[in-house]
């Protein structure tokens, strides 16, 4: 390879992403998103397309790394830079009145998952018997459920931070949009990462926010959409189709596509502990008779034992049918 071939390597691979969990940057191609299909297909805005693949002949390509599996997007861009290249205004945090009319049709179990998780996580932090705790709802938008939902307990502090969010005060919470104001207000007792890390650069340095951001003995939820990589040529048909798992998780707002495997060795990695407390949403069924509700209870006590025991093994992959994406977590 001679020096102009080596410099334009060199500057593909700036251009581009590295693998978002080991850093490598070998890697084997899995589904390449054309401009027409991003278009017409995924329906997506035309200026957001144009920011992301500069010409038509580009493609968004979603990539495997040949290291570790991880499977993310391999091109290089933020949504937040790009909302303020094609001049969208930062969102404006609802009040609550404006909060129950836009989610008037709300699913049920969307909004009881988020009850349950904030309700475990102030049950946890709740035992140190105090009341003034600092939350943090990390990614929360500009609705900030988890927040709301925390902010009812005691006299708890809550902040929003999303970068994507017009900074406020409303209703008692907090909406900040720059990481730096958010350090100055640390430390934080909880924190509440759901479904947010799958659209980060750097997945692993936000992890490493939210750890440096807990006090020492807090806790955190932690949650991400996973994959089975074992499943990937399944995942091609299903995104080509349009339907199925893939269809809905593969898309332009998300750039890291988590196993299990590689969400776990992220947090461990971090310093976290993963405790044995699991957010489960059978509790939540409708049991139309009383035989369902005992089937209900057995699943419930297996996957509670099998979770406590691929922590105890160390054997989360094994053990995966147990469990989502979804962890709650302490800093030592």
């Amino acid at each position: 390879m001679n020096l102009e071939e080596s410099r334009l390597k060199r500057e593909n691979e700036e251009a581009h992403r590295r693998c978002p969990v080991c850093n490598g940057a070998d890697f084997t191609f899995f589904y390449k998103m054309t401009y027409e299909f991003l278009r017409d297909k995924h329906g997506s805005s035309v200026d957001i397309i144009n920011c992301i693949i500069s010409v038509p002949e580009n493609t968004l390509d979603i990539v495997v790394c040949k290291t570790c599996g991880m499977v993310y997007t391999r091109n290089l861009y933020d949504f937040s830079e790009i909302r303020e290249r094609i001049g969208l205004a930062k969102d404006s945090p609802l009040t609550m009145a404006e909060l129950k009319e836009a989610h008037k049709e709300i699913n049920s179990q969307d909004f009881l998952m988020k009850y349950h998780i904030v309700q475990i996580l102030m049950r946890l932090l709740l035992d140190r018997k105090r009341s003034d705790l600092k939350i943090l709802d990390f990614g929360g938008g500009y609705v900030g459920i988890h927040a709301r939902l925390a902010n009812m307990y005691g006299r708890s502090k809550c902040i929003v931070y999303d970068p994507i969010v017009a900074e406020a005060d409303v209703e008692g919470i907090k909406f900040l949009n720059q990481l730096s104001k958010v350090w100055q207000e640390k430390p934080f007792d909880g924190t509440i990462c759901n479904q947010v890390l799958e659209h980060c650069l750097n997945p692993r340095q936000e992890l490493k926010n939210i750890y440096e951001l807990l006090r020492p003995g807090g806790y955190a939820f932690l949650a991400v959409p996973l994959l089975s990589y074992k499943k990937l040529s399944q995942y091609y048909e299903q995104i080509i189709q349009g339907k199925g798992e893939a269809a809905k998780i593969v898309h332009l707002n998300h750039i890291n596509y988590f196993s299990l495997k590689n969400f776990t060795r992220l947090i461990k990695e971090t310093g976290f502990e993963i405790v044995p407390v699991q957010v489960d949403l059978l509790m939540y069924k409708s049991h139309p008779c009383a035989n369902s509700f005992v089937v209900w209870e057995v699943l419930k006590a297996l996957r509670s034992f099998g979770f406590r025991l691929a922590i105890w093994l160390n054997a989360y992959s094994a053990l995966s049918m147990f469990f989502g994406g979804s962890f709650f977590v302490k800093r030592p």
